[in-house]
């Protein structure tokens, strides 16, 4: 599976949320976190917003998605493949 990185201006226009919501979102840990690029760059795994939106979708409340969004983040460290 190949991932993409998507900057903060991506995943806004795809969520419909401000910059404020998400970082809020992610502190709730209803949002995914994005991962660290460099000392100040961070993106975001596109098939983790993209779940998140189908969650959304699908109209799942808000323990649901941080169960799902529990389930991105820890899915991180089993997918690296070197």
């Amino acid at each position: 599976m190949q991932n993409a990185l998507l900057k903060l201006p991506q995943v806004a226009t795809i969520t419909g949320r401000s910059r404020s919501k998400i970082y809020a979102d992610i502190k709730a840990k209803t949002f995914p976190s994005p991962v660290r690029l460099g000392n100040r760059s961070v993106a975001w795994v596109d098939h983790e917003i993209n779940s998140w939106v189908q969650a959304k979708i699908a109209g799942k409340k808000d323990d649901e998605l941080k169960a799902l969004v529990a389930s991105l983040v820890a899915a991180r460290a089993t997918s690296v493949s070197i």
